[in-house]
């Protein structure tokens, strides 16, 4: 090849390589740990992404590239693989799912608070040490004699107030996540030239792929700790995202893809190839009841496949069918959006899905999570899949060694509730977070004594304490009069779509870096050609938002 060749093919690795070096993110810049720019580690999250065992290009392209350019007289190929992924320990990812980068939380109830109110005059007359207030005056409440360990103060001896998930007992439970995944995959891919059909010299080096997995999934959250608090975050009363201590397991075809490809140049183990497809989701969506659901695919998302594909020589003997190639493959999936059910925070207060709302329509307590699941358009990221490495070959056989990134950006996701009620409707202003008492029941306040006393339901209507966290029980919302006679009004507060966290149940901007060893044995024969390939690789991520992965592959293919 000559240095005019030379020349075009640098220029046009250029112009694919180096906008994306400088592409900037189109990810809205938010602070501290939302801030997708920088890669942070993640917490307080309801949906994770794990990759796909099968959208990897280095597996995908080991062997197979050389049937692409060495095809028999029918222009057809195909390959067929066996693919296994299992995790391994990473030390950050609970924090991605628990809240201020936490990996183990504390659970205890509260003890009883009793109130009392606190004048706040707008009109104070100052005079030396003596402060005097006017007749008008109005007052707020506060927790009498307040302790740590009561209900309604803030406590740094837990993380989450146990009358919340229905925990009423003083002593301190623990629970830890340590999430694992395995996967298996059958993969099978087929490509067949066109002018097999077409007898047009335009149609010389065109092909169509089609490619379908079977995969299986196996997720297991890795729940442990104390038992009361293990069943208090996987109850029944739960209907989305419960911690379920057990296996998830999901086997279905996850999509089919059918690309039009073309081959530009193949001499002297020089290759250039482009395809650009269509993915069609075949699985259906999680239901979202559990946390860390298996996903199949793409997650249900239709998308757009786009694949390019480089070798050169750089050691190559005439008389020597032994040489070492480099190989650099670019793939990228680009997702359409969908609609899915989705888990939302309150903004402001982690976990707050956890926590008990109180709902006027009906005057009674729900379990955050069930009115805050909403149907929600999702618009997720382009998948970027890069691969680079040396290729070692004689003959058709090739053993490989490279490297491989994957990566995306930041979900958005947006409430878009449905107008009927049905699963994932919305109404603004109809919950609340609710004031409970130390037995987690719909609660007042005494105005003479101040204790707090539960409410019956068929009488009374429920009150809402909007400063509540996961940590504490806020004082109710309402005016406390003082004078002449103390009384208290409630003034219950209510959500509204903008007072969710988007950020809480969206996937996270995410890199992984991938090292592969593959060796393929293959054969050229008069009416046909194949080849066996086995490899093994290792991942981690630059971040909490993706596994740390191990696993292997074994596939042949062949061509007539």
């Amino acid at each position: 090849m000559n240095f005019k060749q030379y020349s075009r093919i640098l220029i046009f690795l250029g112009i694919i390589v180096v906008p994306l070096s400088i592409m900037p993110s189109n990810s809205t810049k938010i602070p501290n740990q939302y801030d997708s720019n920088l890669l942070n580690d993640f917490t307080n999250n309801s949906f994770f992404f794990p990759r796909p065992i099968y959208d990897s290009v280095g597996f995908e392209q080991a062997s197979w590239h050389h049937l692409m350019f060495h095809k028999q007289k029918n222009g057809f190929a195909m390959q067929i693989a066996g693919m296994y992924a299992q995790s391994y320990d990473n030390l950050f990812n609970p924090a991605y799912f628990l809240f201020d980068f936490k990996n183990q939380l504390t659970i205890s109830a509260g003890k009883p608070s009793t109130f009392t109110p606190l004048i706040a005059s707008s009109t104070s007359i100052i005079s030396g040490s003596t402060t005097t207030t006017t007749a008008n005056s109005t007052s707020q409440l506060v927790v009498k004699n307040g302790q740590i360990g009561q209900i309604c103060i803030p406590s740094a001896n837990r993380d989450v107030l146990g009358q919340w998930v229905g925990i009423t007992k003083s002593e301190n439970l623990h629970l830890t996540l340590n999430p694992k995944q395995e996967q298996g995959c059958i993969y099978i891919e087929a490509s067949q030239d066109i002018n097999r059909f077409l007898q047009n010299s335009i149609f010389n080096n065109w092909f169509i792929n089609f490619s379908m997995p079977v995969t299986w999934i196996q997720n297991n959250l890795g729940v442990r700790g104390d038992q009361e608090a293990v069943e208090a975050f996987s109850q029944r009363a739960f209907k989305y995202i419960k911690m379920s201590p057990g296996d998830m397991t999901s086997m279905q075809i996850s999509q089919a893809t059918i690309s039009l490809g073309a081959r530009y140049l193949s001499q002297d183990d020089i290759q250039i190839m482009t395809t650009s497809g269509v993915i069609i989701p075949l699985s259906e969506q999680p239901c979202g009841g559990s946390l860390f659901e298996p996903i199949q695919g793409f997650n249900s998302h239709f998308g757009f496949d786009f694949l390019v594909h480089f070798q050169f020589p750089i050691i190559q003997k005439e008389s020597n069918p032994s040489r070492i190639l480099f190989f650099m493959d670019l793939h990228n999936n680009f997702l359409s959006r969908n609609h899915q059910l989705r888990t939302y925070d309150i903004k402001n207060k982690p976990f707050s899905r956890y926590m008990q709302l109180y709902d006027n329509f009906t005057n009674e307590l729900v379990p955050a999570m069930n009115a805050l699941t909403i149907r929600s358009r999702v618009e997720p990221y382009n998948i970027v899949n890069f691969s680079t490495g040396f290729r070692f070959a004689h003959h058709a056989c090739y053993g490989e060694i490279g490297y491989e990134l994957w990566a995306h950006g930041d979900e958005r996701v947006t409430p878009e509730p449905v107008v009927t009620h049905s699963i994932g409707w919305w109404d603004d202003l109809r919950y609340g977070i609710a004031f409970i008492n130390s037995d987690g029941n719909m609660a007042k306040i005494d105005t003479e004594t101040g204790t707090v006393v539960a409410i019956d339901p068929n009488s009374e209507f429920g009150q809402t304490a909007s400063e509540s966290t996961i940590n504490f029980v806020a004082p109710p919302d309402g005016k406390y009069n003082c004078c002449p006679t103390p009384s208290f009004t409630a003034q219950n507060k209510y959500l509204i779509l903008s007072d969710l966290n988007i950020y809480t149940p969206a996937s996270r901007s995410t890199i992984t870096h991938r090292g592969f060893v593959s060796v393929g044995l293959g054969d050229n024969g008069k009416k046909r050609n194949y080849f066996v390939n086995f490899g093994a690789f290792i991942e981690a991520p630059q971040n909490n938002a993706a596994l740390n992965l191990w696993g292997g592959w074994l596939k042949g293919g062949f061509t007539f």
